[in-house]
Formats: C-alpha cells, structure tokens, sequence
C-alpha cells in the first residue's frame, strides 16, 4: 500500500529509497529473528553442558562412594582374617598345652 501511494504521487528517487528501506528492514528482521534463535540454541547448549557436568559430579560422588564401601570391605575381610588366624594360634595353642 505504502509503495503504491509513493508510485503515485512521488518521484523515482523516493520511490527506490523507500523500497531500500523496506528491503533494509526485512533484513534487519531476518537478523534479528537469526540473533534470537542463535541466542536460543546457544541457551540450550549451555544447559546440555551444565547437565552434563552434574551428572559427571554425581556419577563421580557415587563411584568414591562405592570405592570407599570397597576399601571398608576389604579392610572388614582383612580384620575377619587375622582375628581368625589369631583364633587358629589361640586354638593350636590350647589344643598343644
């Protein structure tokens, strides 16, 4: 509508600035609707990311914690085994007196 009223009543030099700056304002709507979905996807890589490190946190907090009932296990077994061995001798012993 607005080229249409220009083409009537205006001269060429007007005309070919206003479609110029339609063509310009198209662009800068392109780009900002671009700016807008980069900003978008950026926003959820970022979130992906922080996802990702806190599951890393967490699966490292559960593997120190299994490591840990490990490492107490083995040190259980460890004292099972001597306060048996200890048991053996005190047996041997009683068994030899």
């Amino acid at each position: 509508m607005r080229n249409r009223l220009l083409s009537q009543q205006a001269d060429p030099t007007l005309i070919t600035t206003m479609a110029r700056l339609e063509a310009s304002e198209a662009q800068m709507r392109d780009l900002q609707a671009t700016l807008i979905a980069e900003r978008v996807a950026r926003t959820q890589l970022e979130r992906q990311a922080q996802q990702r490190l806190d599951d890393m946190r967490d699966y490292r907090n559960e593997l120190s914690g299994a490591v840990r009932a490990l490492r107490r296990a083995r040190d259980e077994g460890k004292k099972n085994e001597e306060e048996k061995r200890r048991l053996m001798r005190a047996f041997e012993e009683a068994k030899h007196s």
